[in-house]
């Protein structure tokens, strides 16, 4: 058996340093069109990329970290910020 591994409970002060965003991707053209089609490569319409510019303006300031999934329709909606 390995050794056991403890871990502490965070005090609530240090909690809230942490800020967690979740983001689902700008409008896309199969968005804009009522189509679903989850794993392939749509990129965002032009009103999607008005969403994006504006969601990088909201988001403007330091990021400890970014993650974003392989999606195109994702990397363009991250891509101002």
């Amino acid at each position: 058996m390995g050794a056991a591994l403890t871990l502490r409970r965070p005090e609530l002060a240090e909690l809230r340093k942490w800020r967690l965003t979740l983001i689902r991707h700008a409008q896309s053209v199969s968005n804009a069109g009522g189509l679903a089609q989850p794993h392939q490569a749509i990129p965002l319409t032009a009103h999607g990329h008005t969403q994006a510019r504006a969601l990088g303006a909201t988001l403007a300031g330091p990021a400890s970290a970014v993650a974003v999934s392989r999606f195109m329709r994702a990397q363009q909606t991250a891509a101002p910020y």
